[in-house]
């Protein structure tokens, strides 16, 4: 999963590029823990060297768009 996401580079995606990307290469993949953490740390831009601050819980952003979440 990683080496999918490794050729974008996040710093060129704003968080919306970054949820349809991630939402098209990973959401079809079954949620276990370690595809949700790559999956928070895609979409907030962290990386191994440099961990960056996750805006929303990811109960919120998983929640479904018609109940205030991202629908991922």
């Amino acid at each position: 999963m990683q080496a999918i996401l490794a050729g974008w580079k996040t710093r060129f995606l704003n968080i919306i590029g970054r949820t349809t990307l991630e939402r098209a290469c990973l959401s079809i993949l079954p949620t276990h823990t370690i595809i949700d953490q790559i999956q928070r740390n895609f979409i907030w831009g962290s990386t191994s060297d440099h961990r960056k601050l996750h805006m929303i819980s990811w109960e919120v952003v998983t929640k479904k768009k018609k109940e205030g979440g991202l629908g991922m």
